[in-house]
């Protein structure tokens, strides 16, 4: 059964940023969830603590408050928390980041895990309620961080989310250049709530598969990071075993060349020997 751990982070720099981490029962996890709040909210906001209890069952994940500034404040105060969370966090053991926020949680996620070099190892990015842009502006788009992705991602959005227009979403999916899938809400809005008639259960079944497509999502991020460092361990095998044949054709063609010189040394000694005349033995009397 999952375990939840909370604190408060003093980074240099910023504010004390409170954080929780969900972790499942078993062995070190070797992959880790990093959910970010949207633009007024906090760690507990809205359906985060349900996706996170979800994530929890397949891996840790990390949660935090990160208050006012821009998004490039969120995006450094994030860097921060994931640089100390091995250390500070119990950690430790975590590679790979699957990066996921709502709204500007998931701009802020989806610039980290855009970022060429990669700033952070990034397995995969999940997008809740990403704000293709501001209701009734549709013209001022924010795709260019889609498109600039290149890691598994999973985008879900309600049809009724007034942060984007159907249309323009459709076109933003089509020039993503990672590969990816959607989980649309019929009839959800901003925050994946569905209103009308049964609003309540409706909301509720609707969280429930959505929770089911994201633990899915991060058991195959976390599948293809273990293949991953199992191929990567290959190809340090083979390099090591390579280096070795390498030199030890070194020292057999080294120990060669010496027999062979110590051969050449002695083959004129040799030689002189043998063109030397012997001595003459003395000749006995006879009486």
């Amino acid at each position: 059964m999952p375990t939840q751990q909370q604190g408060v982070l003093e980074l240099p720099g910023f504010k004390p940023v409170p954080w929780i981490v969900d972790r499942p029962d078993g062995p070190s996890h070797k992959l880790a969830v990093l959910l970010a709040h949207g633009a007024g909210g906090d760690a507990s906001s809205g359906n985060l603590p349900t996706i996170a209890a979800a994530v929890a069952e397949v891996a840790p994940c990390l949660r935090f408050t990160a208050r006012g500034g821009s998004l490039q404040h969120r995006i450094n105060v994030t860097k921060a928390l994931l640089a100390a969370a091995p250390t500070l966090l119990g950690l430790q053991h975590v590679e790979r980041w699957v990066l996921a926020g709502h709204s500007m949680g998931a701009r802020g996620a989806a610039s980290i895990a855009g970022e060429q070099p990669a700033a952070v190892p990034v397995a995969a990015c999940l997008l809740l309620s990403y704000p293709l842009h501001p209701p009734g502006k549709p013209s001022d788009l924010r795709d260019a961080l889609l498109h600039q992705l290149r890691v598994p991602t999973l985008l879900v959005r309600g049809s009724k989310d007034a942060f984007s227009t159907q249309a323009l979403w459709d076109a933003a999916l089509q020039g993503m250049h990672a590969g990816w899938r959607q989980v649309t809400v019929e009839g959800g809005d901003h925050g994946l709530k569905v209103s009308g008639q049964d609003s309540a259960q409706r909301s509720t079944a609707a969280l429930h598969s959505v929770c089911t497509e994201v633990q899915q999502f991060v058991r195959e991020a976390a599948q293809r990071a273990q293949e991953q460092r199992a191929g990567e361990q290959r190809q340090r095998q083979q390099q090591q075993a390579a280096a070795g044949a390498s030199q030890k054709e070194e020292w057999q063609a080294a120990a060669a060349k010496a027999a062979a010189g110590k051969k050449r040394g002695r083959a004129p000694a040799a030689k002189e020997a043998a063109s030397k005349p012997k001595k003459a033995g003395k000749k006995q009397r006879r009486s």
